[in-house]
């Protein structure tokens, strides 16, 4: 039902969530635009369990990227990834989000 209006809209959003292996983590185009084949797995387990999203043009001052993702195993290792058009569009949120901008701009 909504697909329809996703697939409209300017903000091309992309979610992840389930348990995957290290190496379909690498392969899946979701799990890309968030960043999660990004973080160092051990390719012979198979059950981390990953929650991913990339939100293109967000207003935040301008438009930005938004990719944050989180992945988890069963021993309780955690790995967050966060992007610099996250880190700037949640500065922007904030009373000092005017200075703080300016260097998560420079992260990305």
């Amino acid at each position: 039902m909504l697909q329809p209006i996703i697939e409209k809209s300017p903000m091309n959003p992309s979610l992840c969530f389930g348990d995957f292996s290290a190496a379909r983590l690498s392969e899946m185009s979701g799990t890309q635009e968030a960043t999660c084949h990004k973080f160092p797995l051990d390719p012979q387990y198979n059950g981390y369990g990953t929650v991913g999203i990339s939100v293109s043009n967000i207003p935040c001052g301008k438009p930005v990227e938004v990719n944050i993702c989180a992945v988890f195993d069963r021993c309780g290792i955690v790995g967050v990834s966060l992007s610099g058009g996250t880190i700037a569009c949640a500065a922007m949120t904030t009373g000092i989000g005017a200075v703080i901008s300016v260097v998560a701009e420079q992260v990305k």
